[in-house]
């Protein structure tokens, strides 16, 4: 079973991705349908990628925490950090089939 981290990730983006893909195809249904197979997806990989970058990635980019907060909560350097943010996005993009620009993968 996967743990509750992804439950907190879905709750936490649920809102924001709704409406992100709303804004993109202008049909509820559809949004709706896309979000569901996204977070099928990205369910079925999330045990793929450790759990330290996991918890790196749900900080920075869905509580918005900056680096160095998230070294503080994390207890290890910002440098750690922002290594753990690169490797953890990486490794999402690639196993959710996507890749991504080289300038997103600089934390």
């Amino acid at each position: 079973m996967v743990d509750d981290s992804f439950a907190e990730f879905y709750e936490q983006t649920r809102h924001r991705v709704g409406a992100f893909l709303y804004a993109m195809c202008g049909d509820r249904a559809e949004a709706q349908d896309t979000a569901q197979e996204a977070y099928v997806k990205a369910w079925q990989r999330w045990p793929a990628v450790s759990p330290e970058e996991r918890h790196a990635v749900v900080l920075h980019h869905l509580l918005d925490l900056p680096v160095t907060a998230v070294a503080a909560e994390t207890g290890v350097s910002a440098n750690t950090v922002k290594a753990r943010l690169v490797r953890g996005r990486r490794s999402l993009a690639a196993l959710l089939g996507q890749d991504i620009p080289e300038e997103a993968t600089h934390a």
